[in-house]
């Protein structure tokens, strides 16, 4: 079992407000505000390389709103981008 972090958690709760979306639409709606556009668009395409950017947010597994939550979080790390 996988511990999360504060950051983590509150990437998913973001994320989760979209539930009903896409993961594309629900990533670019939950982190418009405050992140650069660019960034926006590594993470989406993180999330088509994963196979699952199509999906809507409320059929993903936990693990992989774990891996989404990781890929957002090291996109908006200090130096990235």
């Amino acid at each position: 079992k996988q511990k999360i972090g504060k950051e983590e958690t509150d990437l998913i709760n973001r994320i989760m407000q979209h539930k009903k979306k896409s993961v594309k639409n629900a990533i670019k709606d939950a982190l418009k505000k405050g992140m650069k556009e660019e960034a926006i668009d590594r993470i989406v395409e993180e999330a088509k390389k994963k196979g699952y950017y199509q999906q809507k947010v409320f059929k993903l597994t936990p693990e992989e709103i774990l891996d989404l939550a990781k890929i957002i979080e090291k996109e908006t790390a200090p130096g990235s981008g």
